[in-house]
């Protein structure tokens, strides 16, 4: 049987950052977070963050994502 590392940078984008994994990112997410601070829903965005200068660098996020009242 072959075990995959859910710590290796593509199974982990792979398992929490996909729609047809949102529930298990919210499960994950809940885990770890008070009970005031807990998600309903949310949506998955584009990780990559743009640059608005020539010198900026290009930043990718693991997740990116925006809870139910609109916090990213």
């Amino acid at each position: 049987m072959c075990r995959i590392n859910p710590r290796v940078d593509f199974v982990f984008k792979k398992l929490f950052g996909t729609e047809e994994n949102k529930e298990l990112l919210i499960d994950f997410i809940n885990s770890v977070v008070s009970k005031e601070d807990k998600v309903k829903s949310l949506e998955l965005q584009n990780p990559y963050n743009e640059k608005n200068f020539k010198n900026d660098k290009l930043s990718v996020l693991d997740i990116k994502a925006k809870d139910q009242i609109g916090i990213i």
